[in-house]
């Protein structure tokens, strides 16, 4: 059976499903700024999933780093999806 983690946000209706454990952690935002807390509910699945890859991709135009979670704009992130390398 494969493994299934959810996490309730405190917006109502939202939760992340994730199978398995070799997946990567993707967060997807509808805003131009990345903060930290963004990335708040990936870093909760990497501790319990163990060491997972996490992204978050968003509308701003630089990529970052955040304490292991990639975050890149939306248009690096397709062209990643396009090449078939979402990890980088």
């Amino acid at each position: 059976m494969m493994p299934m983690f959810t996490r309730r946000l405190k917006v109502p209706n939202q939760s992340f499903f994730l199978f398995g454990l070799r997946i990567p952690s993707i967060e997807v935002k509808a805003a131009e700024r990345y903060r930290s807390e963004d990335a708040r509910a990936l870093r909760d699945v990497a501790q319990h999933l163990g060491k997972t890859t996490s992204l978050v991709v968003y509308l701003g135009s630089r990529p970052l780093k955040d304490n292991g979670v990639d975050v890149l704009p939306i248009g690096s992130f397709l062209r990643r999806l396009a090449r078939g390398n979402v990890l980088g």
